[in-house]
C-alpha cells in the first residue's frame, strides 16, 4: 500500500521562500493596478489566486468556496479600501494589512486564528459593502449584509464541533440582515 503525504505549504528552503515572495507580490500588483486605474485586473489576479478551488471535481466547489470565502471577502474589501482612497499612504497602509492577512492571519489553524479570521472578515466585509454601495437599493444591503455574515459564522462555526453549524449561521445572517433592514429605513441621508 502506497501512502501519500500531502504537503500543503513549505516550511523550510527555496520552496518557502518563494512561497513567501509570491505571497508578499500579491498586495504590491493590487497596489500598482489600483494606482494605474486597473481595478478590474486586481480584483481578477485576487479570484485567480483561488484557482485550486475549481481544481477538483464539481461537485466540492461549493464546500470549497465557503472555506475560502472570508479570505476572497477580505481581499476583495481590502481592494475596496485601496481603491477608495486618494492617499498614496493610506494606500500603502491597507496594501499592508493585506500582507498581514496573507502572511500572518490566514494561516493561522487554532481556534483563536479561525475566530479572528471571521471576526476581520465580517468587519471589513461589511465595512467595504456599505463604502461601495452605499447609494444602491435596500435589497442589496441587506443581501450582501447576510451573504458577509453567514460566511462569517460558517468559518468561525467551522472549528468548533457544532452539530448545528447551518442553522446558528442562518440565524445569525438573519440578524444581521434584519438589522441592516431596520437601519436602513432610519437613514436620514
Amino acid at each position: 500500500m502506497k501512502q501519500v503525504i500531502a504537503k500543503l505549504k513549505p516550511k523550510h528552503g527555496f520552496s518557502y521562500f518563494l512561497h513567501l515572495g509570491l505571497t508578499i507580490l500579491l498586495p504590491i500588483l493590487i497596489y500598482i493596478f489600483v494606482r494605474i486605474d486597473l481595478k478590474q485586473l486586481a480584483l481578477a489576479i485576487i479570484l485567480l489566486g483561488k484557482w485550486r478551488m475549481f481544481a477538483v471535481r464539481p461537485r466540492h466547489w461549493p464546500a470549497n468556496i465557503r472555506a475560502n470565502a472570508i479570505d476572497i471577502l477580505v481581499g476583495v474589501s481590502l481592494l475596496v479600501f485601496i481603491a477608495y482612497t486618494d492617499s498614496m499612504t493610506w494606500q500603502i497602509a491597507w496594501s499592508l494589512t493585506y500582507a498581514i492577512w496573507l502572511i500572518f492571519i490566514k494561516p493561522m489553524s487554532s481556534v483563536f486564528g479561525i475566530s479572528l479570521q471571521a471576526m476581520v472578515g465580517q468587519l471589513i466585509g461589511l465595512m467595504a459593502l456599505f463604502l461601495e454601495f452605499d447609494h444602491s437599493s435596500l435589497l442589496l444591503l441587506v443581501l450582501g449584509s447576510w451573504g458577509i455574515t453567514y460566511a462569517a459564522a460558517r468559518h468561525f462555526l467551522a472549528s468548533f464541533d457544532e452539530p448545528l453549524t447551518r442553522l446558528l449561521s442562518y440565524f445569525w445572517a438573519y440578524f444581521a440582515a434584519a438589522g441592516v433592514w431596520g437601519l436602513g429605513h432610519w437613514l436620514l441621508f
